[in-house]
């Protein structure tokens, strides 16, 4: 079941990311962050007409989740069934070398979920790869200026204290490459 709204990725990644990637070996070790997220919500109440879920949650604050079309099953959900969701982000950046082949930016999107008639439930997978250039970096208040392959630029506040030693090292017109991946798995128990 894909309940997961999604936040912007590359502008908030070194602020709030998270780690591991793939990347060349040649180059310098990725800087790395990562969290998981998991938590169990029993259902309050379910609208049928608008697909939303009215979820209390183990520290007793009620949210509203929109399950949308892709749901699969969502009749099958009842008050008093329990909602098991684990999350997981990674985010990996290196600085590239110049004579060597970067990432292409790509957003590869994936999962699965329930089959017709099972219990509801299932995943939903995104990594985004992106290649950055470095405009400008403020050490002082933990500023990274860059463009993106549009040449857009982008300002960020670096928050994370891991990204924050990454930012060190960046100097003006260094090529970084940035990978972020998410995870979500959500599955649905009835009532007992």
């Amino acid at each position: 079941m894909n309940l997961i709204i999604r936040t912007s990725l590359i502008c908030s990644v070194f602020g709030l990311g998270a780690g591991g990637a793939a990347f060349p070996v040649a180059a310098q070790q990725p800087a790395v962050l990562s969290q998981t997220f998991e938590t169990t919500a029993t259902v309050e109440t379910v609208d049928a007409k608008t697909r939303q879920l009215l979820l209390m949650t183990q520290d007793g604050h009620l949210l509203t989740l929109i399950a949308g079309p892709q749901v699969r099953n969502f009749a099958q959900i009842r008050s008093g069934d329990r909602i098991y969701a684990r999350y997981e982000s990674e985010l990996a950046a290196r600085i590239g070398k110049p004579d060597e082949t970067m990432l292409t930016d790509q957003d590869l999107v994936g999962g699965g979920r329930a089959a017709r008639g099972a219990k509801p439930g299932g995943e939903d997978d995104l990594e985004v790869r992106r290649k950055i250039t470095v405009s400008a970096i403020d050490l002082e208040h933990n500023l990274l200026t860059f463009s993106d392959a549009g040449q857009v630029t982008h300002v960020i506040q670096v928050r994370s204290p891991p990204m924050r030693a990454f930012l060190r090292t960046l100097k003006p017109g260094d090529i970084v490459d940035v990978t972020f991946r998410e995870a979500a798995m959500v599955e649905v128990e009835p009532a007992k």
